[in-house]
């Protein structure tokens, strides 16, 4: 029975449920599994550092009690009682026990209790599974803690993974985001010089997909003229001499045309290891066009004041 609630635990947390859901899966299993009635999950405030909150529950009449507070110092609480020892404990023969604030109405009397503190990945206690048995007043043995010892562990190190890929999702999400409403097309290139990453923009620059550009060779798209300074200027980068981040060009167009461009291009480095390279690239045919027309507008000037000054 113990590894079967294992192998269920392991199953649900590589569903990639988001953290909410999966804390009530989790205690599910672990409750249906286990033969536990009645379980709460408790997790420590963030607005409160004082107060716990309870986050997850088991059992239909335990569900009114999620969002319930208690308090850390509170001596009648057992959840609080077992975050603070943090030690998982029993308490059988409860209604003989200092321990009222469970959260059970009176007509849901507890007669044993248990407790597993949560741990994250430094050590620090987050939180609290508890669990209560209405019939049996010598429900928990020593068997309980063991097996919670490894089931507590499964349960936090699964949640804190859990919000980790939530949280990297969502920056994923801002990412695209804010990359996606660039006008300037952007690329990244690994160490062998192929593109890993563009944004829409770039696509459209070059007349292409964006998911045509990634694993090429970013030097397919610079015209021949520039693949040599291009090589030497990653050349040097990754020797870690200076570089200077702009440089103009041209890239090819699908259509055979070639774009006048500017380039920003740095290292992408990671606690000092270099990654590979990242670059924004920016149209100068709209500048080009403007500077033109400027000096079209200056040569049209000269030539009114030279016919003016021989009236």
């Amino acid at each position: 029975r113990f590894l079967q609630v294992q192998t269920a635990m392991l199953q649900a947390a590589l569903s990639r449920l988001e953290p909410e859901l999966l804390r009530a899966r989790l205690l599910a299993i672990v409750a249906q599994t286990q033969g536990y009635a009645h379980g709460l999950w408790w997790q420590l405030t963030a607005d409160a550092p004082q107060e716990m909150v309870v986050v997850a529950t088991y059992g239909a009449e335990m569900e009114p009690f999620l969002g319930t507070r208690q308090a850390l110092d509170d001596p009648g609480s057992f959840a609080a009682h077992t975050i603070r020892a943090a030690l998982p404990q029993y308490c059988n023969q409860a209604q003989e026990s200092p321990f009222t604030g469970y959260g059970l109405t009176p007509s849901l009397p507890q007669q044993a209790l248990l407790g597993w503190p949560l741990n994250t990945h430094t050590g620090a206690v987050s939180g609290a599974i508890t669990f209560a048995e209405t019939r049996d007043p010598a429900r928990f043995t020593a068997l309980d803690l063991e097996q919670g010892v490894v089931l507590a562990a499964h349960m936090a190190q699964s949640i804190e993974r859990s919000a980790f890929f939530a949280r990297l999702q969502q920056l994923e999400a801002q990412h695209r985001a804010v990359t996606e409403s660039m006008h300037d097309g952007l690329f990244m290139v690994n160490l062998a010089g192929h593109i890993t990453f563009t944004n829409t923009a770039l696509g459209q620059l070059l007349g292409r997909e964006s998911t045509e550009l990634l694993g090429r060779p970013s030097t397919d798209f610079y015209v021949s003229e520039a693949v040599p300074t291009i090589v030497e200027r990653r050349r040097r980068a990754w020797q870690q001499e200076p570089v200077s981040p702009y440089f103009q060009t041209a890239l090819w167009h699908r259509d055979g045309r070639q774009i006048a461009v500017e380039l920003a291009i740095t290292s992408l480095s990671l606690e000092g290891q270099i990654l590979g390279r990242v670059g924004v690239v920016r149209d100068l045919r709209p500048r080009l066009r403007i500077q033109a027309e400027m000096e079209q507008r200056r040569r049209e000037t000269e030539i009114l004041g030279e016919l003016v000054s021989h009236l």
